[in-house]
C-alpha cells in the first residue's frame, strides 16, 4: 500500500503541490498505517519483525518527505519492528527513525518540535550511528551498528528533532496544553500540522488520522 502511495501521487502536479503547501505549513497532511510510512524522505515498503539487522529482511524505497530525512514505521512495538529503521540506520546514517505504535500519533509542528497523542508511544531513533559495516558485508549478512540513540516519548510529551531531547509536559516549550482533544489519535498514524496551529474550519484544517492497514 505504501508504495502504491507513492507511484500515485511523486512526481504529480497535485503531489508536488501538497509538498509545496506543507514545507510552507499551509496544509495539514495526515497518514495512518501506510499513509504514515510514506511521509518520510525513505520509506519502508516491507520486511519482517521477526528479521535481523540485514538487507534481505528490509525493503525500502523514496517516501514522499512530508518529513525530511526520516523513516516512519508504523504498529511499532505490537509487531516488533526495531530492526527495521536500524537497517536503514545501518545504510544510512542521517536518517531520523519514528516508529509509531497502534492508537497513537504525531502532531508534528512544522519548523518546531512534535507531539505525542494516544495511549502508546513513540520510538525515537537518532540514527546517526558512530559505526556501521553495511559496506562490506552482503544482502544476507547480519549488520554491526552502533551508535544509534532512542527516546520514548508519550501522550503529552514532546520531542524536539533539531536538539535531539524529549520534552515533558512540565517544560516550557509552547506545547497545547494537556486539556486538548486528542486530534490525530489513530492506529499507528501520523499527523502534520503547520506551525502555530490551527482552528478547525470546514473543509478540514483539521482531521483525524486513523486506520488498520499494515505496511
Amino acid at each position: 500500500m505504501a508504495r502504491r502511495i507513492t507511484s500515485l501521487m511523486a512526481g504529480t502536479k497535485l503531489g508536488d503541490r501538497l509538498k509545496q503547501r506543507n514545507d510552507e505549513g499551509g496544509y495539514l497532511i495526515a497518514g495512518t498505517s501506510a499513509g504514515a510510512a510514506a511521509m518520510g524522505s525513505v520509506m519502508l515498503l516491507g520486511g519482517t519483525g521477526q528479521g535481523t539487522v540485514r538487507r534481505a529482511d528490509v525493503k525500502i524505497g523514496p517516501g514522499l518527505s512530508y518529513l525530511r530525512d526520516s523513516v516512519v514505521d508504523t504498529h511499532f512495538n505490537e509487531r516488533g519492528r526495531v530492526s527495521r529503521p536500524l537497517t536503514v540506520f545501518a545504510q544510512n546514517s542521517q536518517v531520523l527513525g519514528i516508529g509509531i505504535d497502534a492508537d497513537t500519533a504525531l502532531d508534528v509542528h512544522v519548523g518546531s518540535h512534535y507531539q505525542v497523542v494516544g495511549s502508546g508511544t513513540v520510538t525515537v531513533f537518532n540514527g546517526r550511528v558512530s559505526f556501521s559495516n553495511a559496506a562490506r558485508v552482503g544482502e544476507e549478512d547480519p549488520m554491526a551498528v552502533s551508535g544509534v540513540q532512542l527516546h520514548v516519548p508519550v501522550d503529552g510529551y514532546g520531542f524536539d528533532p533539531q536538539m535531539m531531547r524529549v520534552h515533558t509536559p512540565y517544560d516550557d516549550f509552547g506545547m497545547e496544553s494537556r486539556s486538548h482533544d486528542k486530534k490525530g489519535a489513530a492506529n499507528g498514524g501520523a499527523a502534520k500540522k503547520k506551525s502555530g496551529g490551527a482552528k478547525k474550519k470546514s473543509g478540514g484544517a483539521k482531521k483525524k488520522a486513523a486506520g488498520e492497514e499494515s505496511v
